[in-house]
């Protein structure tokens, strides 16, 4: 589906984007970059469709993630811990910090 409207219709019929603008065999499906977010530390918040309507000239939201997609994804934040780490012992402060007290 997304060859057919977003390289055939799109570039080739209605020439709405250059010919060359979309290269098929670099299309990522979303379910594999969702996975590929997901294995770096991303949740993956929001995948939706979108659908262009040349004929009014807007975009919509759309079930559909087969053609076009946006995807909103969150970087988890590991947490530090520094209960090993006292630093109102003199002998604990960085170097830098001692420098600028």
């Amino acid at each position: 589906m997304s060859y057919l409207l977003g390289i055939v219709l799109a570039e080739k019929v209605m020439s709405l984007v250059p010919e060359g603008t979309h290269d098929w065999d670099k299309f990522i499906p979303p379910e594999e970059l969702e996975r590929l977010l997901e294995s770096n530390g991303f949740v993956v918040d929001t995948l939706r469709g979108m659908l262009y309507n040349p004929f009014m000239g807007s975009w919509r939201w759309f079930d559909d993630t087969s053609i076009n997609y946006a995807v909103h994804a969150l970087k988890t934040v590991r947490q530090e811990q520094t209960s090993d780490i006292d630093f109102e012992k003199e002998q604990d402060v960085p170097k830098a910090a001692e420098a600028s007290i």
